[in-house]
C-alpha cells in the first residue's frame, strides 16, 4: 500500500514512502468477502466532507478539522470498521498467480488463526 506503482514513476507524491497510514484504512469504500486482497474498494481519501456531504480529497487544514468533527467523522467513518471482514481484508492475504507469475499462494492468514482460537470476539 505504499509506494509508487512502477520503479521508473515519475509522479511526485511524497506520501508513497509513509508505509501504511491512517488514510489506508479510512480510504476503503467497500468492504466484502474476507478473502483477503480482493475483498475491498478503495477510493480517494479525504478526511473531511463540505457542507453537502461531499467529499473533500487532499490535505485539510487541522483547524478545519477542530472546527468541523462531524464533518471529518462523517469523511473517515463506516459501519464495516467493526467487523471481522474489514479486519480479513488486510490479515488473510494472498497472492495470486497474476502477480507472482506462479501460482495462487496464500501469504499469511493472521485472520484465520484469530477465528479459530478461543479468543472470546472470535466465537461466532
Amino acid at each position: 500500500m505504499s509506494g509508487a506503482l512502477t520503479q521508473e514513476s515519475v509522479v511526485d507524491r511524497k506520501f508513497d514512502e509513509d508505509g501504511l497510514t491512517c488514510m489506508t484504512c479510512h480510504s476503503i469504500r467497500v468492504c466484502s468477502r474476507h478473502s483477503a486482497t480482493e475483498s475491498f474498494v478503495m477510493g480517494v481519501p479525504s478526511v473531511m466532507v463540505d457542507e453537502a456531504g461531499n467529499p473533500i480529497p487532499g490535505e485539510v487544514p487541522y483547524d478545519e478539522i477542530r472546527k468541523y468533527p462531524e464533518r471529518h467523522a462523517k469523511a473517515v467513518m463506516r459501519d464495516f470498521y467493526r467487523t471481522p471482514e474489514f479486519c480479513a481484508a488486510c490479515h488473510k492475504a494472498s497472492l495470486p498467480d497474476t502477480l507472482n507469475e506462479y501460482k495462487w499462494i496464500r501469504a499469511f492468514s493472521a485472520y484465520d488463526e484469530w477465528q479459530n482460537s478461543n479468543s472470546p470476539s472470535a466465537i461466532p
